[in-house]
């Protein structure tokens, strides 16, 4: 135990410290101007007390020695409080700004995921469970450490500032002040030691109490307790699990209340020794005496700052985290510059094998065959007999546990998969609330007549005619003059997409489940016709027209039969 505690404590600072690099780093670089002004009106705040502390001792120290007042330390008192409520009144959206800025640039860099990613890297839960994390911590958890780090700037300025005055005083002076204002802080660990500790032993009694107290909404359990006499043994156990949680919360209560009382009385201690130094040189003067005794809430900053100090640790853990890759590949993602690769002529598997986590059975198992059509490459069978595992092997989204996949290309050169040179059409393609625009050249910088001239191509002209402003139509609300898409109309869309990429293999998950009967035929025609110089695999269980060069493979129990070889 005591050495995994050590182990884990130094990779918790450096989290830590990462944390802090990186928000620092991403306001310092992306707003320097923004930034630099949110510090400056901090430091003006933090040091405001201290300033307001001198001018009150040049005051009283004048009403003591004259006659008359000097108007100047009034002024000068009045400008600092009225020149601190400016500031704390501007400077308020301009921190908001700088935390949404910030905030703003580490989400952006995070959801960069999706840029990144393989198609199978997002589908892991426990990968999920940290985008999710990340996501957090990219968004709400970097706008808390940037403010506790602001508040922890302050809280520091704003000691120094009031113990240089207290020094300046005396330095025993200064020195039993901040006695006095830290050894709080002891009391406060006692504190929260105690809720931690009644709050862990209630854990237990609290859980039973609330199993007991639930059973009428488990009819069958309690009937059971009915019919057995237990009602009177229920409700006292229950009962007494619920005043060992009340007692354990109380008990923490009048802690806390006592440790209160201990608290205040070290902080009268520490600052009547002060005092009573001071009434012991022969030279004090009572702007000094004011100084002392007006110094007490502003040196509770000090206190503050541990508390923002631990809170800032705790947060900039998990902030420091966004600099881990997500998905650990052995392979970096393969490079799309250069040449255009020769076509794509077969996929071929020599005894791949792949078996999901959690499962027994293999989704595909020991598969050797090749992939080879002058047409379409369809794959049918059951629901859950691999056909969409065998396609992601092909494809690169997956890669098998055990054999090889490979891409055979038309100059005789052979690769593994490359994900990014394919285009997928699943089944329940998600309907993104992007405009039609964004939506169509996902992937592309197409322009608007590359889009519109790909709209036509899947046979979507006559809707532009309808709907000249169709592109900025936000995908699932009804465009201009007529009903939102049709499922026809949608799989044309997506169609439309994969024009626009322009990769050299499309996956096409159930094409036409959207589309009835009669619109098959004229879907797959446009298919045949616009992927005519593509690798296309068709996964479906619908029975379709074939064509000679098509190639049908049956899927079933994780093993795929030849039935019809294409030409």
């Amino acid at each position: 135990m005591g050495s995994a505690a050590g182990t884990d404590a130094p990779r918790t600072r450096g989290r830590v410290r990462r944390g802090i690099r990186i928000v620092i780093g991403t306001a310092l670089r992306n707003h320097p101007g923004l930034t630099v002004l949110v510090v400056v009106m901090a430091l003006v705040l933090a040091l405001m007390p201290a300033v307001q502390l001198r001018v009150l001792g040049l005051l009283v120290d004048g009403v003591g020695q004259q006659d008359r007042i000097s108007l100047v330390p009034i002024v000068l008192l009045g400008l600092t409080l009225g020149l601190s409520t400016v500031v704390n009144s501007i400077q308020i959206p301009f921190r908001e700004q700088l935390y949404t800025d910030v905030s703003g640039d580490l989400l952006e860099k995070e959801l960069g995921i999706f840029v990144d990613a393989a198609p199978g890297d997002l589908s892991d839960p426990e990968v999920q469970d940290q985008l999710r994390i990340r996501r957090e911590s990219a968004d709400s958890r970097s706008r808390g450490l940037l403010d506790t780090l602001l508040n922890v700037f302050v809280a520091a300025a704003t000691s120094l500032g009031v113990g240089g005055v207290l020094f300046s005083v005396s330095p025993i002076v200064a020195l039993l002040m901040c006695a006095g204002a830290v050894s709080p802080l002891v009391v406060m660990h006692r504190i929260r030691r105690a809720w931690q500790r009644a709050q862990e032993d209630a854990a237990a009694p609290q859980r039973v109490h609330d199993d007991l107290f639930h059973l009428g909404a488990q009819p069958r359990a309690f009937d059971a307790i009915l019919q057995h006499g237990g009602g009177g043994r229920v409700r006292g156990e229950s009962m007494r699990m619920w005043r060992a949680v009340r007692g354990l919360i109380l008990g923490a209560q009048r802690t806390e209340a006592l440790l209160c009382v201990v608290c205040a009385l070290l902080t009268t201690v520490f600052v009547t020794a002060a005092l009573l130094v001071l009434l012991r040189r022969g030279d004090v003067s009572v702007g000094d005496m004011a100084i002392v005794a007006s110094s007490v809430a502003a040196l509770a900053t000090l206190n503050q700052l541990v508390v923002w100090a631990s809170g800032c640790a705790e947060v900039a853990q998990f902030v420091g985290d966004l600099d881990a890759p997500l998905v650990q590949r052995a392979l970096g993602a393969p490079s799309r510059e250069g040449a255009a690769p020769s076509p794509l002529q077969a996929v071929v598997l020599e005894d791949a094998s792949l078996t999901y986590r959690g499962r027994a059975a293999a989704a595909i198992g020991g598969a050797s065959l090749r992939l080879a059509a002058s047409g379409l490459v369809i794959l049918t069978g059951p629901n859950g007999a691999g056909k969409s595992t065998l396609a992601k092997l092909a494809s690169g989204a997956l890669r098998p546990d055990r054999g090889i996949v490979r891409w055979q290309r038309a100059d005789g050169t052979s690769a593994p998969p490359s994900w990014q040179d394919v285009s997928v059409l699943h089944q329940d393609e998600a309907m993104l609330p992007l405009s039609v625009r964004d939506f169509v050249r996902m992937g592309t910088e197409a322009s608007d007549p590359q889009i519109r001239a790909a709209l036509r191509r899947t046979g979507l002209g006559s809707l532009l005619e309808a709907a000249p402003r169709l592109l900025d139509q936000r995908m699932g609300e009804a465009y201009e003059g007529g009903a939102a898409f049709s499922g026809g109309q949608f799989q044309r869309l997506c169609l439309a997409r994969l024009l626009l990429q322009d990769r050299p293999m499309w996956v096409l998950d159930e094409p036409t489940s959207a589309i009835d009967v009669a619109g098959d035929a004229d879907f797959l025609a446009l298919l045949r016709e616009t992927g005519a110089e593509r690798f296309v695999v068709v996964i479906t269980h619908k029975e379709i027209g074939f064509e000679d060069g098509d190639e049908l493979w049956r899927v079933e129990d994780g093993r795929a039969e030849l039935l019809l070889p294409g030409r």
